[in-house]
């Protein structure tokens, strides 16, 4: 049976003590799910997020046969855990953890290289949030503190933070998938992907100070990280976190995008126009998708000159 299917009405009508039992089994299940640690969290949400095997297995560096394997088992522990039988929870899987430093340090030995990639380079997660974890153990501090003291607060971002695994905050939009809520994806050692939140101001700031890099603080490292590092295709390049479209006979585009457990966003700028968009949506919509609405949105604004 389908992992969400627990947590909707059976088909016909929905009668007030139909859509109560409903909403309570709902309940069950997203405690359920935050019962998980965070790899096997993550697993699920992307399964919620309508994510493909092949996709959970490239995010957490496993294989396609792996990723359905431990999906297998961790929808029997949610099921046991909705029923109420803590028992047979455990013999379905792992003690409740979360995926604490020592766990992120065997990550590189779970990926597997795209050295035998075609025509563009593969962007490894479980790199990218090992990288944060050393570069604050390489400094000494958490890697909140570390974002904070050298590039947030210098960029003048009061409104952006990494959220703990405990962190709440009111304001945060519900994330939803197939226009349901789903749970928040907590980190705790691969805070460096996924854990960062913001708002539409901070990153409209700092879209302004990526059009105008040299009058900013930290001018060395912003026009440092756009320098191309790598090919990814034709008319394509990768830099430090940047994704750079070099059309023939267009304007040179970074950009980046992603999503979490039922959200997306993209922020991208023309630096030669002076335009930059940020799109932040509380859906899981294709990734795609997203792209083609930013791209119709900064192409309106180049062919009408006006700054977004």
């Amino acid at each position: 049976m389908p992992l969400e299917s627990a947590a909707e009405p059976r088909a016909g009508g929905t009668p007030p003590d139909e859509r109560l039992d409903a909403e309570r089994r709902r309940e069950r299940l997203h405690a359920a799910i935050a019962r998980l640690d965070d790899v096997d969290r993550a697993i699920v949400t992307m399964y919620l997020d309508d994510r493909s095997h092949r996709e959970i297995a490239e995010v957490l560096g496993i294989s396609k046969t792996n990723a359905g394997v431990k999906l297998h088992r961790i929808r029997k522990r949610l099921a046991a855990w909705m029923n109420g039988d803590e028992h047979r929870a455990r013999e379905r899987g792992r003690p409740v953890r979360r995926l604490h430093r020592g766990a992120a340090l065997r990550l590189p030995g779970r990926v597997r290289t795209a050295a035998r990639a075609r025509s563009a380079i593969r962007i490894l997660e479980p790199g990218r949030r090992l990288l944060g974890h050393l570069l604050a153990r390489r400094a000494g501090v958490p890697f909140d503190t570390l974002l904070a003291e050298r590039v947030l607060r210098p960029l003048g971002l009061e409104d952006t933070y990494v959220a703990g695994p405990h962190d709440a905050d009111e304001r945060m939009a519900t994330g939803h998938a197939q226009a349901k809520p789903v749970p928040f994806w907590r980190f705790d050692a691969l805070a460096g992907a996924g854990a960062l939140r913001s708002t539409a101001a901070d990153l409209l700031r700092f879209l302004r100070i990526q059009l105008d890099p040299l009058s900013a603080p930290l001018h060395e490292a912003i026009l440092l990280s756009r320098e191309p590092r790598a090919p990814a295709g034709p008319n394509a390049s990768v830099a430090l976190g940047w994704h750079i479209s070099t059309p023939p006979r267009g304007d040179t585009l970074y950009w980046h995008n992603g999503g979490t457990g039922g959200f997306r966003s993209f922020i991208g700028f023309m630096p030669d126009r002076g335009i930059g968009v940020v799109l932040l949506m509380n859906s899981a919509v294709p990734l795609q998708a997203l792209d083609g609405l930013a791209l119709a949105v900064t192409t309106h604004a180049r062919a009408t000159g006006a700054a977004q």
